[in-house]
């Protein structure tokens, strides 16, 4: 299920504008090249992981999954480039469906309870604990996207929050709790989520406004970012009182807040950094690839008519599909 998730993040980020048939074979070779390979250097028995590597944990994805797939999709939306009126919106395009948008973040949120806490493979204290940490890091990291959402709000003489800010922080949480989940306590999760919610923002706002690059669902900073962040945090905040099997007697030493020491620190850079790199590299060369063969990206008129029409046939709003025409609702 990890692998079937992970390449998935990136449609985020190209989101309007590649080619389908492109599109599946990317998915298809990415998990081939860059998350077989990472997974087995992780959590099997590769030279990154506790077996046979260095040392460097990762509890739930946050290297495996979070870092390549955010890398992954920074690049992307690099070759593909900006969607037609990107500079008018200044990259904030607005939402299709809000409504659905709250039901698929809910969903998200539900199901991240699976994804960490099963990661346990048992029931029993470090499941618990993690569940707990997913929770307090997703409302953690809402809360500042909120706050800074309803400081900065625009459109209206009075400032309001953003629910689709709300449902971004929650699952820049949530995206970077999980490779720490089952490792930390509670009282350093408030301040890791703190930590996610503000820096998944200011990437978003500084990808978008200032590099002006066109990441359509801050994948990159709400997937990446908080992925790398939430990795390297486990070389600080590890303790074995959260999780027994790190400690003089474990797989591993706990981190540095906890006594451990700079090594867990270490591991965990090198290993965030080889996914990152391993990632960006592979997605660059397969799209380059399936760019010269096929063209990954759409044409500015079938943009401007839809994915939906073009690419499959169907509408999702407001559409009626008469004689290969398709005519707007009145």
């Amino acid at each position: 299920m990890f692998a079937s998730i992970t390449p998935l993040l990136m449609t985020g980020a190209v989101a309007e504008r590649m080619k389908f048939k492109c599109f599946f074979v990317l998915t298809i070779l990415w998990e081939i090249f860059v998350f077989y390979p990472v997974a087995h250097w992780v959590w099997g028995t590769g030279w990154l992981g506790t077996q046979n590597g260095i040392g460097a944990i990762d509890f739930a994805g946050g290297i495996v999954i979070h870092t390549t797939a955010g890398v992954g999709a920074l690049v992307l939306a690099l070759m593909l480039g900006k969607r037609r009126g990107f500079a008018e919106v200044e990259g904030e395009f607005p939402p299709s469906n809000i409504p659905l948008a709250t039901i698929g973040a809910a969903l998200l949120w539900l199901g991240w309870f699976g994804f960490n806490g099963g990661s346990a493979l048992t029931s029993g204290a470090v499941s618990t604990s993690t569940i707990v940490s997913t929770q307090i890091a997703a409302v953690s990291s809402g809360a500042v996207w909120t706050i800074i959402s309803w400081a900065r709000g625009k459109g209206t003489d009075r400032r309001s929050p953003s629910l689709v800010a709300v449902l971004n922080g929650i699952v820049a949480g949530l995206a970077g709790i999980t490779p720490a989940s089952g490792y930390i306590l509670t009282q350093p999760t408030i301040a890791l989520g703190v930590i996610l919610g503000a820096a998944s923002y200011l990437g978003s706002w500084v990808m978008k406004t200032k590099l002006h690059i066109d990441d359509a669902l801050d994948v990159s900073s709400v997937h990446g970012l908080t992925g790398i962040i939430g990795s390297i945090s486990i070389g600080f905040l590890a303790t074995n009182v959260a999780n027994a099997g790190l400690g003089p007697t474990g797989i591993n030493e706990a981190g540095l807040f906890y006594g451990g020491g700079g090594g867990l620190l270490w591991k965990q850079v090198v290993a965030t950094a080889v996914a990152a790199v391993w990632s960006a590299v592979w997605t660059f060369i397969i799209a380059f690839i399936l760019n010269k063969i096929f063209g990954l990206r759409i044409s500015d008129q079938q943009e401007i008519e839809g994915l939906d029409a073009i690419e499959h046939g169907e509408t999702s709003y407001h559409a009626l599909h008469v004689d290969g025409k398709y005519e707007a609702i009145q």
